[in-house]
């Protein structure tokens, strides 16, 4: 019952905080969401001091009849499963009318309006869909781990999701595969990388780690703004090229 009651909290929530961000877009959205990040790790700080509980919530593991889910290759598959599911979700969304609308509004929603796009009602929707998908997300995430808490939701994480945007492609599913590839491997990148340093620099691999996120971000940002799906396609595209000309 945990996962459909996260999905309905999460569809609550994206309604709710939804509803003022209609107004905002851009950079302001972004800060608003960001606000939102704040507001949510003070609300479970609360709670976690008033229920005196000092490493976070203990969950059991999650059970069908008697059957508990506890070992690796277990969890694995359950999670390899619903990762397979949201990406099936998101494709067949981008095919229907709602992801043309969407995709309407990100590239101009003035001229989205004038088409006769609903825009309040998509962009509240967009809330209400993400929302959704991300708290089944953090109920698996919390189930995986047998605790929940605070200290798992740090602006570190969030500057994680922002790269993992922008460095694999905005606005396109297989660049959230790569950008999600990247940014999983690129820490183990750096600490190989600063193993090789001096010991003073090698003890600083997490700042190390923001710095590189940063600045990898920036780079893409100005030299390759679509990311690694549109440095891929550039590639593939010259390869084509050059085949051509030597065919020729």
């Amino acid at each position: 019952m945990t996962l459909p009651c996260a999905a309905l909290i999460g569809a609550l929530l994206g309604l709710i905080f939804g509803l003022p961000s209609m107004r905002l877009r851009g950079l302001y959205l972004a800060i608003s969401t960001l606000g939102l990040h704040f507001v949510m790790i003070y609300l479970g700080g609360e709670y976690e001091a008033r229920q005196s509980l000092s490493t976070g919530v203990m969950i059991d593991p999650p059970s069908i009849g008697g059957w508990s889910l506890t070992s690796g290759r277990a969890w694995y598959a359950v999670l390899l499963s619903f990762a397979a599911l949201a990406l099936l979700i998101s494709v067949n969304l981008k095919r229907t009318r709602t992801g043309r609308a969407w995709r309407a509004l990100r590239e101009r929603d003035v001229v989205a309006g004038a088409l006769g796009i609903d825009v309040q009602r998509f962009k509240l929707l967009a809330f209400v869909v993400s929302a959704t998908m991300t708290a089944i997300a953090g109920a698996l995430f919390a189930y995986f781990r047998n605790f929940v808490s605070i200290d798992a939701f740090s602006l570190y994480l969030t500057v994680q999701y922002v790269a993992t945007i922008i460095i694999g492609g905005m606005g396109s599913i297989p660049g959230a595969l790569l950008g999600a590839a990247f940014v999983i491997l690129f820490p183990y990148a750096i600490e190989a990388l600063a193993s090789y340093l001096p010991e003073r620099f090698s003890n600083t691999v997490f700042a190390l780690d923001y710095a590189a996120f940063g600045l990898m971000m920036i780079l893409f940002l100005l030299l390759e703004p679509a990311g690694l799906v549109g440095l891929w396609r550039r590639l593939r595209n010259a390869v084509t090229a050059r085949r051509a000309k030597s065919a020729s």
